[in-house]
């Protein structure tokens, strides 16, 4: 690095200080001492050591681009990551449509069994979009999987028919009458995994 020198100045300004906060005028004119720092230049003895300094000072300003490159590199890294978190959070965090099926043999072609041939239960859905497995935590609902597929009316990821289980003693007629009379209810719900 080159050394440097500082040399003192003294001056006498009359005006255009005030911004300064000394408030000069013409008729008071105030003393001012600055000081003028100036880089003094290496010495070298012979042309190899001034090529030396010379790569050493280039080899200092790559190395600075090559920081400030990284650091871009890491923010714009930060950000996608930041972006990609929110986009994933967002699409998690939707309001679904349910609608509601029974286990008889007129709402479920396959009878009282998911589509993988598992006892239909509370807390099955039905979705033909999200993955088997999919467990979603519904409003006022609580937590549901999709472990069944419907009809075509289930080819989105947010409408779910929901597996409404069979109250003991309950007739063919009242339960598919009362399932039925559920309706189309839109509630919001987080997918958890």
């Amino acid at each position: 690095m080159a050394n440097r020198k500082i040399i003192a100045l003294t001056s006498s300004v009359f005006f255009g200080l005030s911004v300064l906060g000394i408030g000069a005028t013409p008729n008071n004119h105030k003393e001012l001492k600055c000081e003028l720092i100036q880089e003094e230049q290496p010495s070298f003895h012979n042309a190899d050591e001034k090529a030396r300094y010379d790569k050493l000072v280039e080899e200092g300003k790559e190395i600075e681009k090559e920081k400030i490159r990284q650091e871009e590199e890491n923010r714009k890294r930060e950000e996608l990551e930041k972006q990609k978190a929110e986009k994933e959070r967002t699409e998690k965090e939707k309001t679904f449509i349910l609608t509601f099926y029974t286990s008889l043999d007129c709402e479920n072609g396959y009878g009282a069994i998911t589509c993988r041939g598992q006892k239909l239960q509370d807390g099955i859905v039905a979705n033909n979009v999200l993955p088997l497995g999919t467990k979603i935590q519904l409003e006022n609902i609580g937590e549901v999987v999709v472990s069944d597929r419907g009809g075509a009316d289930f080819n989105s990821s947010n409408r779910l028919d929901v597996f409404v289980p069979r109250r003991h003693g309950e007739s063919e007629s009242h339960y598919y009458n009362r399932v039925n009379n559920m309706g189309r209810v839109k509630v919001k719900g987080t997918i958890i995994e």
